[in-house]
């Protein structure tokens, strides 16, 4: 019984700083990362603010307090942690290395209070130029031809001439709150409806033009979505 009793006490000693900092309602308030996607092997930065609010929710800064800060991987991992005492202003900032190795993606920061930060590893390169689509205008119906205009532009201000265009339409089937009772039988997560690629663009301003898409018919009762998906290469 005594052994019992000790045991118990230590699961509860371990776990009282977590318990007394929620009973307070302390947490990290404002957790700021130098970006929201890094590579592989990069550095990511932090620095997070600390805060306790009173019965009246009012907030007050919490100088000199320990913080861990866990870096883990999307599916909760842990590389490294760090203990951080907040200063003066009750912030607490420091830095990570991300992983060279395993999965990628999405990635957090959890601290041992309340109060987490989520941010993305990826492989990428830095994008050099940028593709608009213009607002459709206009509302469709059934079997209405639709286009789609877009342009590519260069971040130094020059248009993208000589790009390879693709696209894909993917049709999406929602069904309104009240229209599950009726047709629960009928799903579509989303279906492929076309293809094309190496749509020629305009050399003058850097346009380019979906072709008329006709939408087949379908039960009065649904909502369709049309997704168009595009795919931009430039040598630039």
């Amino acid at each position: 019984m005594e052994k019992i009793l000790w045991l118990q006490i230590r699961a509860f000693r371990s776990t009282i700083a977590i318990i007394t900092a929620r009973k307070r309602n302390i947490n990290l308030r404002s957790f700021f990362l130098d970006r929201a996607i890094y590579r592989p092997g990069q550095t990511v930065f932090f620095k997070a603010l600390a805060l306790e609010k009173n019965e009246k929710g009012i907030p007050r800064i919490m100088p000199d307090m320990k913080i861990i800060i866990t870096f883990l991987t999307k599916i909760r991992q842990k590389i490294a942690d760090k203990e951080l005492i907040t200063n003066e202003f009750g912030t607490v900032s420091g830095s990570f290395v991300t992983p060279t190795g395993g999965s990628l993606g999405r990635m957090s920061l959890q601290s041992s209070i309340e109060g987490n930060h989520y941010f993305s590893v990826e492989e990428y390169k830095r994008p050099k130029f940028e593709v608009k689509i213009a607002p459709l205008e206009g509302t469709f119906v059934l079997n209405q031809n639709v286009t789609v205009k877009g342009n590519a532009k260069a971040f130094a201000g020059s248009n993208i001439d000589g790009a390879k265009v693709s696209y894909r339409v993917v049709r999406e089937v929602r069904f309104p709150y009240w229209s599950w009772r009726w047709n629960p039988w009928h799903t579509e997560g989303g279906k492929k409806l076309h293809t094309a690629k190496q749509l020629p663009m305009h050399k003058a301003i850097s346009l380019f033009r979906l072709k008329p898409y006709r939408i087949k018919v379908f039960p009065p009762q649904i909502i369709l979505f049309l997704i168009i998906k595009f795919m931009l290469i430039s040598r630039i």
